[in-house]
This record gives C-alpha cells, sequence and structure tokens, in this order.
C-alpha cells in the first residue's frame, strides 16, 4: 500500500534465495519471481521459506525489561512511563515480513508433492507469528491475506475487530498444525530446528490465552471487545494445551537451570527434552558482524545490562510453600549471599549469588561470583539492580576477541514448562481449577528434582499479604497461578505480556521499582554513585521517576496506530486514548 508498508525489497529477499540456486540466475531477473521458473517443487517452497525465518525469530532477550521484573540501564521504559509518541510505527516491520509470507502462501499450492507440507505449514505458522505481533502492538488490525500491489483497493481495507485478527491466526496454526511434522520425526531427518507441529499447538494455547485473557479483563473498556466471547477463547488455549500433554509426551527436565544455559546443540537434536522449538544462533559460523542477530551483546556479556527487580524476587516462596510475608523460613534481603537461603530453588538457578561459577576460562580456570558490578567496569558497563540474571547465560563467558563462542546461544522459543502454566491459567480462568489440574500443571513444575517444592494444594492456599493488587480481587488459585508463571518464567519476556493482558496497570503506575539491598562490595571503586532509596535499596531510577512510572490506563495498553496511515486512509480508526 501507500499503506500497510507493504513494499518490500523484493530484491533482497530473491537475491537470498538466488544465492542458494545457482541455474536460478541463469533463468529469471533478480527482481522478481516468474512464476513459470519457481514454485515447482518442494525444493523450491524450502528455499523460499528459508528466508522467511531470518526475520522471525532473532536471538534477542531483553529479560523482562520495560516490566516489573527487570530493569535496563537503557534508562527507564518510556511504555511503563506513558512517553510511546503517536508517530511511532509499531507494526509496519510486521506487515512487510507478511507480505513476503503471503507471496509463498498465494504460491505454494502449484507444488503438489507431499515433501512440500512441511514447509508449507511453516508458512502459515510464520504469518500467524508476525500477526500476532501486530494484535499484541495495536490490537484491531487490517488483515491482508494475499500480496497486493499499491494499485490495489484492499490495501485501504478497514481494521478488523481484535477477536477477528485472532480467529484468522489461529485459523493460520490450523492449517500448520495440519501440514507440519512433530518434533520427532523433524529429530529423525536431522532437521531439528525447523518449526515443528508440537510448536504450533504451544504457540495455538499462547495465542489463544492471550486473547482470552485481554477480552476478559479489558471488558467493558475501550480496549475490550464489544459482545465478544473470551471463554471461547480460553477453551481454545486449554485443549490445545491439553493435547501436548496427553498426547505429545513431552516431560520437564530435572535441572532447571540447564534449560536455559546449555548452549550447545549435540547431534540431531537439542539435548533438552522440554524445549519444543529453539535455534541455535551461533557467532562462530556467522562472525562478528553478525553478533547482534546471531549472539546477544545484552546478555552474553559481562556484567548484563538488565537486572531484575526486588518486587521480582519477592515473588519466590520460601522452601515450606509459604510465602515470604508468613513463612518462618525467610532469612531476608539485606545480604545478597542470603537471598536465596531457604527459598524456591529456581531463585538460586535465576539470580546470581557470591560464591557461584560465573566463568571457567580457555584454560579451565574458575571465577567466582562477588560483585554485582553495579558501577562501572573497565569496559563501561554495569549491571543496575544488582539482581544478576543466571538465565540465558555461558559460563565460558570470556571477551569476543578472546572466545568467539562468547556470543554463541540456543535461543528458546517454546517449552514444555509455559505449556503447563497456560493450561493452569486458562482452567482457573475458566472456573475448573481443581486439584487434579494443579497435580499435572503446577505441581510438576515444582516437582522437578532440582526444585522440590512441596506441592500447591488447592484447597488449602496460604492467603499472602503481600499478593499483587493488580487493582481487582482475585481467587487465591489465580493468585498463586499467577505467581508461579512470574518464578519460572522470570527473565524469558512473557511480563510485558502479561501485565498488558491481564489490565494490571496497577502494579505499575507511580512505582518507582528498586534492586538488591546495597552493600559496600557493590561499589567497585569506578567512581560511579550508586542510586539508593531512603531505605537503602538500590533504585535506579530515583531521579528519573520522582513521582514513579506515569502509565496512562485510558491509553498504554495499545501502541498508536500508525499515523501515516491514518492520514492516508480516513477511514482508519484510531487506538484508545491517542
Amino acid at each position: 500500500m501507500k499503506k500497510l508498508k507493504f513494499i518490500i525489497s523484493f530484491f533482497v529477499l530473491v537475491t537470498f534465495i538466488a544465492g542458494c540456486r545457482k541455474d536460478f540466475l541463469d533463468r529469471a531477473p533478480q527482481d522478481t519471481i516468474s512464476e513459470p521458473e519457481f514454485w515447482k517443487t518442494a525444493n523450491d517452497l524450502q528455499l523460499y521459506v528459508n528466508s522467511l525465518y531470518l526475520n522471525s525469530w532473532k536471538n534477542q532477550y531483553t529479560m523482562d525489561d520495560g516490566s516489573d521484573n527487570a530493569l535496563s540501564t537503557d534508562g527507564a521504559s518510556t511504555w511503563m512511563n506513558g512517553l510511546t509518541q503517536p508517530t511511532v510505527d509499531a507494526i509496519g516491520s510486521y506487515y512487510k515480513n507478511i507480505r513476503d509470507v503471503n507471496i509463498m502462501i498465494a504460491n505454494m499450492d502449484k507444488v503438489t508433492e507431499a515433501d512440500g507440507n512441511q514447509f508449507k505449514g511453516e508458512a502459515y505458522f510464520i504469518r500467524a507469528w508476525h500477526y500476532f505481533e501486530v494484535l499484541k502492538r495495536v490490537g484491531a488490525a487490517q488483515l491482508v491475506k494475499e500480496p497486493l500491489k499499491s494499485t490495489d483497493e484492499q490495501l485501504y481495507v478497514l481494521r478488523s475487530r481484535r477477536d477477528s485478527v485472532a480467529d484468522f491466526i489461529l485459523s493460520d496454526l490450523d492449517k500448520a498444525i495440519s501440514l507440519l511434522k512433530t518434533k520427532t520425526q523433524l529429530k529423525q531427518s536431522s532437521e531439528y530446528q525447523r518449526i515443528n507441529k508440537d510448536a504450533a499447538l504451544a504457540f495455538k494455547s499462547r495465542i489463544a490465552l492471550f486473547e482470552g485473557t485481554w477480552e476478559k479483563y479489558h471488558n467493558g473498556t475501550p480496549f475490550g471487545v464489544q459482545g465478544g466471547d473470551y471463554a471461547r477463547f480460553l477453551r481454545v488455549a486449554a485443549d490445545a494445551a491439553k493435547l501436548l500433554i496427553d498426547v505429545y509426551g513431552y516431560t520437564l527436565d530435572d535441572d532447571f537451570q540447564k534449560v536455559h544455559n546449555d548452549h550447545t546443540i549435540a547431534g540431531a537434536q537439542i539435548p533438552i527434552k522440554e524445549i519444543i522449538f529453539a535455534r541455535q544462533f551461533s557467532n562462530l559460523k556467522f562472525g562478528g558482524g553478525g553478533r547482534e542477530i546471531f549472539g546477544n551483546p545484552d546478555i552474553n556479556q559481562w556484567p548484563h545490562k538488565v537486572g531484575y527487580t526486588r518486587s521480582a524476587i519477592r515473588s519466590f516462596l520460601c522452601t515450606d510453600g509459604l510465602p515470604i510475608s508468613v513463612s518462618p523460613l525467610y532469612q531476608g534481603e539485606q545480604s545478597l549471599a542470603d537471598i536465596g537461603k531457604n527459598r524456591d530453588p529456581r531463585l538460586d538457578m535465576s539470580v546470581f549469588t557470591p560464591g557461584e561459577i560465573y566463568r571457567i576460562s580457555a584454560k579451565g580456570d574458575t571465577t567466582f561470583f562477588v560483585n554485582p558490578f553495579t558501577t562501572v567496569d573497565a569496559a563501561g558497563q554495569y549491571q543496575p539492580t544488582g539482581y544478576t540474571s543466571q538465565k540465558f547465560y555461558t559460563y565460558d563467558l570470556e571477551s569476543p576477541t578472546q572466545n568467539a563462542k562468547t556470543w554463541d546461544m540456543i535461543t528458546v522459543f517454546f517449552r514444555y514448562g509455559e505449556v503447563l502454566l497456560n493450561y493452569a491459567e486458562a482452567k482457573a480462568e475458566l472456573g475448573e481449577f481443581d486439584q487434579a489440574v494443579a497435580n499435572i500443571t503446577i505441581n510438576k513444575l515444582r516437582a522437578r528434582a532440582s526444585v522440590n517444592m512441596p506441592p500447591l494444594t488447592v484447597s488449602a492456599i496460604t492467603t499472602d499479604p503481600d499478593w499483587p493488587d493488580y487493582g481487582y480481587t482475585l481467587l487465591p488459585q489465580i493468585q498463586e497461578i499467577r505467581r508461579e508463571r512470574r518464578v519460572e518464567l522470570l527473565g524469558e519476556d512473557f511480563r510485558f505480556d502479561d501485565i498488558r493482558r491481564w489490565a494490571a496497570a496497577k502494579l505499575i503506575i507511580g512505582q518507582n521499582f528498586r534492586g538488591a539491598y546495597f552493600e559496600p562490595i557493590m561499589n567497585n571503586g569506578s567512581g560511579k554513585t550508586i542510586t539508593k532509596d531512603d531505605e537503602n535499596y538500590i533504585q535506579p531510577f530515583k531521579t528519573q521517576l520522582p513521582s514513579g512510572y506515569q502509565f496512562n490506563p485510558d491509553k498504554n495498553y495499545l501502541m498508536p496506530f500508525p499515523m501515516n496511515e491514518i492520514v492516508m486512509n480516513l477511514s482508519l480508526t484510531k487506538n484508545p486514548g491517542w
């Protein structure tokens, strides 16, 4: 369009494909796909869909920055502070990617070979992936299902209701599920990093849970869906997750830490049994200039640029299964060395505390964690809160010039732990969470050998006087399911979306989140001032946010719909508050 930014650099896309196939260059121009020349074989489909992977998955965890879980050295979140500008185009790049996928979907049925079904399924999955990003950002959106030219009247299509967008995404995933191979089938053919049927089911549960809870908690507001039926989405979420639980044979890894910190792919499979879909990003293979895509400089450096908040750390239970507000086992938080004592072991496996290994050199020398570098190190980096993530971390971390594999990572996009949480939450929101559901979800997570926490007893949930105030009353089981989600998925980039779908602005309005209790050892002598509150807790944005975050609940749950699109199509509507 002049709309939706559908004009892509087709030269780049086709050159990528053509570079994989020499005879293609001899038969067709590089700035177009000649239909008689292409779309003939399953190999053509694979070549094209391979090019779609690059803009769909990159190795860029933000570790929950931009939420109440984590803070960054880049400064206070503009989203949480209500400072997002109406000129921001939050969806243009996704529509460019959607057009690329639409080209394949419009042509792929010309290939009748059964071997092409896997790649057709991948195309539907990838389109669903990008449309979900659009849905999360702007809600109601324009649905474009075929590649369009700049002169097509369909470019001026109106925005579809958000539930219609969600339905379209789920229908794409149903098509993907019918075509894709399972993870087991792909492992047998050494194609273990391709999209699989299991991941499509996990994605279906994620999307349906997002939409169902969004519509439930935004009901009656400008962000809701008039006449919508949130329960049907929750049912879809529960059914998709339950199918994975019952049929696909997944189990949790005993070692919780290994799920995120094993950075090697062994042979024909990723050696973590609960991982449903992941990809390896290798700086060794792709070279230093590709670190930002194929490695993650924000995480795989020392110190990290993102730190967890005191609020997130306090959500972990004690080993008696009780919250810290009532447990006699709680050892306090005024020493970093004590925060993991008598606590859910996932805390110690998620956050560095003194005495833990943080580096093993190429020579085998071991260095132990002492200082979270809350002041500037030799490279000018620092850790903003004192709570440093152990997730997504490799212990052979050295500078890239010394050890290129520092930047290698497996990035996990879907894992079984999330599926269990999706099922538990969907059932609870439907009013169907009982002990049987708890036993196959929450209590499975707690029963890992490395965790070994007391099970959740639905009929005897201890009231926590410090349960978060979401701005509305919740049943105790939903409070605890949300706690479990926060603990299990800490730093995995779910919290930003969770706050928005739960309409939980009260968690952030007026807040100025704190980090660890300051100890003298945290000052490494660089001269950088560590900002603290009156109780001696690190408070990175004390000066920047004198009144706390100024999130506007009448506006900031969604991003602005792109102004340039509205200017060119006056029939388009703005998002609430914009």
